[in-house]
């Protein structure tokens, strides 16, 4: 997958413990099972994750079917009027929900790219 050589190519892959790429486990999102593999790679539970991603039915509802809590981008506001979805507008705003949910050292952040077809974990206390 380009994935590998887009993160290398952006001095970003040794931030990232595991890639689950749909091609590479035989998995897609929303399927359970992509979410479900990535949390056992981590080793982290789907309580100590959050899922982000751009897509309502792929990313946030496959996300919140194995308990990891989601977040939609929504920069245009498409879906503002959906009272259970948890949004964000940019990027900018994850780090404000981190800190408000409780100690970041214990949160993973699940980052989604619709196009490339993977999830990635980054363990925030072990890299800052």
């Amino acid at each position: 997958s380009r994935i590998y050589d887009v993160c290398t190519d952006l001095g970003i892959i040794d931030y990232f413990d595991s890639f689950m790429i749909s091609s590479e486990v035989g998995f897609a999102k929303p399927a359970r099972e992509i979410f479900k593999l990535a949390l056992e790679r981590s080793s982290v539970s789907a309580s100590e994750s959050i899922h982000l991603g751009d897509s309502l039915q792929l990313d946030f509802y496959g996300a919140r079917s194995v308990g990891i809590r989601a977040l939609l981008i929504d920069k245009s506001g498409r879906y503002k009027d959906i009272n259970d979805v948890d949004r964000i507008e940019n990027l900018n705003q994850i780090i404000s929900i981190i800190d408000h949910d409780g100690d970041c050292l214990h949160q993973t952040l699940n980052v989604s790219y619709q196009y490339l077809e993977v999830v990635l974990y980054f363990k925030i206390h072990e890299k800052l």
